[in-house]
């Protein structure tokens, strides 16, 4: 009995929520349920497999002195059935009940953030660095949660007015091209830069320059707009945690330095929503370098992902390149030292030289069979974990280099 009661204790300690209250402090509860569960269907298992043994018991007991009656084996069989039944109910009911305490838990810090995110936008106007200072420690405290705040915020938030911009006719003379804001614009102290999708009746296509504010700490592009040239939103300071993309993006670029691109948005942002049917080309040169982001997901339009496309996204977990991507460029996924897997299509043919270097937890590359690679160095996956499954794949794909 004792061996039956440690298979089951090490059984319960394989169950998914075995180990909740070490990893989230927050769901003590749902560990206490988990523990009520595992000891009861212990000693149920237990006391069942002891009814069935008398069961056996009486049942020959029975045989030799009646000719084979076998009441006490079956109402013995009828108990271990019960305590069967028992168990699984208890084990459903702490299921529940962990699922219900890890929602509840997740609701409260989600309204904990996003009573932190109202409390600081208070501040957006009346005291600039005691605001940038509050987004700060919500993104370093949390970045998905901050990012996952603030997409909430602006999914409301009103098109700034005509007036507040500057712009001219594109080329074509179809639309509208917005250049910067106006002094007008300049005095707005709204947290959510939304630009309108028409101005004078005309549809706007392009937004260029980055003569934009600062202060905002969310971006939302419209439908309509194409395409993204030179942009850069506010200086230095500035801090956008949030940006919205429409499907109908088809370049985005950020603007020209002497080090090359300047990341589109900057190092807070922690939420991108690109549609899955975005007409983006391109995941540009330095896009989203060094952002907090922890998941992207790259439109099936994209044929090449660019130099330093993710370099540093040190929250980054795993990105799946979609089918019809060609080339990854130099560095684009350079010290994403969270990022664990990646799965490549068939469509790939050519990786640059430390594409994937220095990501320290990555451990799985997947690579459809036959597919052969042009690598630009010996370093696209140096310093990386790849397990023997993986080394293996790569090394079959053309690759000669260390890990």
């Amino acid at each position: 009995m004792k061996d039956i009661v440690q298979k089951v204790k090490a059984a319960v300690d394989k169950l998914p929520f075995a180990g909740m209250a070490r990893k989230v402090p927050a769901l003590g509860k749902v560990a206490g349920y988990a523990n009520y569960a595992a000891c009861a269907l212990a000693v149920l298992l237990v006391f069942g497999v002891a009814l069935v043994s008398c069961g056996g018991g009486n049942k020959k007991t029975a045989a030799s002195a009646s000719g084979g009656t076998t009441a006490a084996s079956v109402s013995s069989g009828s108990g271990a059935g019960a305590a069967a039944e028992d168990a699984k109910a208890l084990l459903a009911s702490a299921k529940d009940k962990a699922s219900s305490t890890a929602k509840k838990a997740a609701d409260t810090a989600k309204g904990a953030t996003d009573t932190a995110l109202a409390e600081a936008v208070k501040l957006a106007a009346s005291n600039p660095n005691a605001f940038d200072s509050a987004i700060k420690k919500l993104v370093e405290a949390d970045p998905k949660a901050a990012g996952d705040a603030v997409a909430r915020l602006a999914k409301d938030a009103k098109p700034l007015a005509e007036k507040c911009f500057r712009y001219e006719l594109t080329d074509d003379g179809s639309g509208v091209r917005i250049l910067g804001l106006s002094d007008e614009g300049q005095k707005d102290t709204s947290p959510v830069l939304a630009f309108p999708a028409t101005i004078e009746g005309m549809p706007v296509k392009e937004l260029k320059g980055d003569s934009f504010k600062s202060g905002p700490i969310a971006v939302v592009v419209p439908e309509g707009v194409e395409k993204m040239s030179e942009v850069k939103f506010g200086g230095y300071a500035d801090i956008i945690v949030y940006a919205s993309l429409p499907s109908s993006l088809k370049e985005a670029v950020g603007q020209d330095g002497i080090a090359g691109r300047f990341p589109l948005f900057g190092e807070d942002l922690c939420r991108v929503d690109i549609p899955s049917d975005c007409k983006l080309q391109e995941v540009s040169e330095k896009l989203f370098y060094q952002a907090k982001i922890t998941s992207v997901a790259i439109p099936a339009s994209v044929k090449k992902i660019g130099k330093d496309a993710f370099h540093y996204c040190k929250n980054l977990t795993s990105v799946e390149i979609p089918e019809g991507v060609t080339e990854i460029d130099s560095r684009a996924f350079w010290d994403c030292h969270a990022l664990e897997k990646v799965t490549l299509p068939s469509t790939i043919k050519s990786i640059g030289q430390a594409a994937f270097k220095d990501c320290s937890a990555l451990t799985e590359v997947v690579i459809p069979e036959g597919v052969t690679i042009k690598f630009g160095s010996n370093s696209v996956f140096e310093g990386t974990h790849l397990n023997l499954k993986s080394q293996a794949a790569v090394k079959a794909a053309g690759y000669a280099g260390r890990f």
